[in-house]
């Protein structure tokens, strides 16, 4: 059974032998004919071993001591054959060592002489006082002298190099006098500025010591008068005399440029290191001064007089050097920057009194934006970019909280005083709709302008706060309500636009639909209440439109869209509202003696009669954005809008001209309509006395039977869903709640299962206004060609990180 195969696999073999469990008992004769089997195997490879030929048992045994012998030999052989090289180059290296030594020798005693040579001509050149020439040798000396050091350990080159040092020393205080003389005495001195450029000079270049010793004597001597004159604890160092001590370095400066620009290397660059020194000096003395005269009562105009002459002197430095010079004495009045926040009310309440007695209303016509708003963010521009320039460091976080809070502070002013004017008091008799439409654009747009650069200036002052997250969010805190505020006039401006405007203009087309005999109406062309809609929404040839006049206004197109949007709204709510007034039942409810003003046939005529007006009105509301650009975004929502606005009050015709008999009709009408097996019985009752039925008890719980007995597969649809203004609806339920009919009751409140609610508040004709549209950029508006100003101040890149 067991395979001599290589690919043999012994489990085959076990599975079959143990199939079953009686095999168990014979394990021990499994075990023996297995052993038996393996010593036959053995005998085999015993047998087959002593065949194998005697080449290949030669073949197979490999001598390793032979190996190691040889290994040892080649050892032995290459340690000898090291010894013998090194033998060899023995003298090679010591040869190799002398000529090292001997050229290091050379070299040094040549050294030697070069640097005892120039130490002699050096000393007779310095005792002559021929400094020009004398340059050449010190320089080598000076440099050799270096290399020498090691050696200062020998009595001789130590004594050599002392006498150099000396030498060195007498240099230095040679150029110390000839630049004192100089400085003193200018070109009455007994030395030429070629003697003292191509000499002096050039000595202190060939040492770096020397070279700042002689820079610092210039600056010293250069502004001596000055520290001696405006010391802090006189009165000629007072902040009062601070314009003095600029006029006075002024003169030094360009005393030095002129007199003494010959006699030093331009590339030492004195003018500025003067500059630098002065500069470092007086804002010492400033710190001292500003702490000492403002600690107590302070005095804003002492204070904005200096840092305004201080502003003025580290401009004119700036200019003078080209912009090269960075330095900064104003950094100074860091600390004391709220004095110079506080004095930008003064400017800023001229401002407004200039603000308001200028003109609202822009020059050109193209772009309603009040002018006032631009130059406050340009005021507010200027603020922030000279208040930058001052804070260079120290605690810049405290002067960044005054700003947001002085921003906010006159920002508040505007709004109160300026913008808020604008918008037209309630109940306020609008005797000319043209101009309070002109002015309550302009409030919109202004309001808006104001919004999106409030967040540019909170932008801009969060970055400069570089990532403190807490006091990032208490600057936010700041701006926060501010800019709410104008956001809140946006809506309350749009708010006006359309119920009061627009609204007032749409009361006449509602009273022409209320003032319609329904009783009588045939369905035979477009109702005269729709055709003046269509007269008062789109334009003719001649004649604009309130709502053409208000969108083409709005200097972003995000407004004119959304004004779009609660139009259609406001319209096709007011439609379904002006359908619940018409139809539903007077008080009392559930009496027979309570008469209906129509049948179910007669609302059969007036739904039919109020779709074929839908198809209408739909296409009125379709033709509204030939008022924008043509955006393919923005018409695609605008119409998907009106579908979905116009499907739902086609629904709503739909299930009021569906008849009630035969019921099971009605039944199925329902339930395709409403898309459910079921509904809400709020809403079936509501639709049911809509359509005229009598307050017949056996006839409602017929009808409720029937809908009871359908499969309710389906979740019904919220009554929203079918219906905008709900407030109709829960009218309808609290007036059934209240019906005092024994009968009505129960099956009110046991078949129906109606609870009593709270009568709903009615404003007139006003829904909550939808959030503010987002402040995203939109496309710019073809037609609108803006004043240069204000175009720039409204384009998409952010105001406050433009430069200028």
């Amino acid at each position: 059974m067991i395979s001599e195969s290589l690919e043999y696999d012994p489990l085959e073999d076990l599975q079959q032998i143990f199939s079953k469990e009686e095999c168990l008992t014979d394990i021990d004769k499994l075990v023996e004919l297995t052993e038996r089997y393996k010593i036959g195997l053995e005998d085999r490879v015993r047998e087959s071993y002593p065949s194998a030929s005697n080449n290949e048992l030669a073949e197979n045994h490999y001598d390793f001591e032979k190996l190691f012998e040889r290994i040892n030999k080649t050892k032995t052989l290459s340690q000898i054959t090291e010894a013998t090289i090194a033998e060899l180059t023995q003298d090679i290296s010591h040869l190799d060592n002398a000529k090292k030594n001997i050229t290091r020798s050379m070299t040094c005693f040549e050294n030697l002489k070069i640097l005892s040579d120039a130490y002699v001509n050096s000393k007779k050149y310095m005792e002559a006082e021929k400094y020009i020439e004398m340059c050449s040798p010190f320089k080598v000396m000076h440099s050799l002298s270096e290399s020498f050091q090691e050696y200062k350990c020998l009595d001789e080159f130590c004594k050599f190099l002392n006498q150099i040092h000396r030498l060195e020393s007498d240099t230095l205080l040679a150029c110390e006098r000839v630049t004192k003389e100089v400085l003193r005495d200018g070109s009455n001195s007994h030395y030429t500025s070629e003697t003292m450029k191509n000499g002096i000079c050039c000595l202190a270049d060939s040492n770096k010591h020397f070279k700042e010793k002689i820079v610092q004597l210039c600056l010293d001597s250069l502004l001596y008068e000055i520290k001696e004159i405006f010391q802090i604890d006189d009165e000629a160092g007072s902040l009062e005399n601070l314009s003095r001590r600029y006029i006075f370095f002024k003169k030094v400066l360009n005393n030095f440029q002129s007199a003494f620009s010959d006699y030093f290397p331009s590339e030492w660059e004195i003018p500025l290191k003067l500059t630098d020194f002065f500069f470092t000096m007086t804002s010492n003395d400033l710190r001292t001064l500003l702490k000492r005269d403002l600690s107590g009562s302070a005095s804003i105009d002492l204070f904005m007089q200096s840092l305004q002459t201080t502003l003025e002197f580290e401009k004119y430095i700036s200019v003078k050097f080209s912009h090269k010079y960075e330095g900064k004495i104003s950094t100074c009045f860091e600390p004391h920057l709220k004095l110079w926040v506080r004095h930008q009310d003064t400017s800023l309440n001229a401002k407004m009194l200039t603000y308001l007695n200028e003109t609202k209303l822009p020059t050109e016509t193209e772009s309603l934006v009040v002018p006032s708003s631009a130059d406050l963010f340009r005021t507010y521009r200027n603020i922030l970019s000279q208040t930058f320039s001052l804070i260079e460091g120290g605690n810049k976080t405290t002067i960044i909280i005054e700003l947001a809070i002085f921003f906010v502070k006159w920002l508040n002013e505007y709004y109160e005083k300026i913008l808020k004017p604008l918008l037209l008091a309630d109940g306020t008799q609008i005797d000319d709709k043209n101009e309070v439409i002109k002015y309550t654009v302009l409030l919109v747009n202004t309001s808006d302008y104001c919004a999106t650069t409030i967040d540019q200036l909170q932008d801009k002052l969060c970055e400069y706060l570089e990532k403190d997250s807490s006091n990032i969010n208490k600057v936010t805190n700041i701006f926060e309500p501010t800019r709410q505020k104008y956001m809140d006039l946006v809506s309350g401006g749009i708010s006006l636009l359309l119920y009061r405007i627009l609204g007032k203009d749409l009361e006449f087309v509602w009273r022409e639909f209320t003032n319609t005999n329904w009783e009588t109406t045939m369905v035979e062309d477009y109702s005269r209440y729709v055709i003046t809609l269509q007269s008062i929404l789109l334009p003719t040839a001649s004649e604009n439109t309130v709502f053409y006049s208000i969108v083409t206004r709005f200097n972003r197109d995000v407004y004119g869209w959304n004004f779009m949007d609660k139009t259609i709204d406001l319209i096709t709510s007011s439609f379904e509202t002006q359908i619940i007034k018409l139809l539903k039942p007077p008080l009392p409810y559930g009496t027979l003696n309570s008469k209906r003003q129509f049948n179910v046939k007669q609302v059969i005529n007036i739904a039919e009669q109020l779709l074929l007006d839908l198809q209408l009105l739909k296409k009125i509301l379709n033709a509204l954005p030939e008022s924008l650009p043509q955006q393919d975004t923005s018409i695609k929502r605008i119409t998907k809008h009106v579908d979905t606005n116009v499907g739902m009050l086609t629904q709503f015709l739909k299930l009021l001209v569906s008849p009630l008999d035969p019921d099971t009709t009605y039944l199925e009408t329902y339930q395709i309509i409403t898309k459910s097996k079921n509904t809400d019985p709020n809403f079936w009752a509501f639709v049911l006395v809509l359509k005229g039925a009598s307050w017949d008890l056996a006839l409602w719980r017929r009808l409720w039977s029937e809908f009871q007995q359908a499969e309710n597969d389906d979740v019904p649809p919220k009554p929203e869903k079918l219906l905008t203004n709900t407030k109709e609806l829960q009218n309808f339920i609290h007036n059934l709640s209240r019906v005092s009919d024994p009968s009505w009751r129960k099956f009110l409140e046991e078949d129906l299962k109606l609870k009593s609610v709270s009568r709903p508040d009615f404003p007139a004709l006003k829904t909550s206004l939808p959030n503010s549209p987002d402040r995203s950029p939109s496309p710019k508006i073809q037609g609108h060609k803006l004043n240069e100003n204000i175009k720039n101040l409204m384009s998409n890149s952010s105001f406050f990180f433009k430069k200028g």
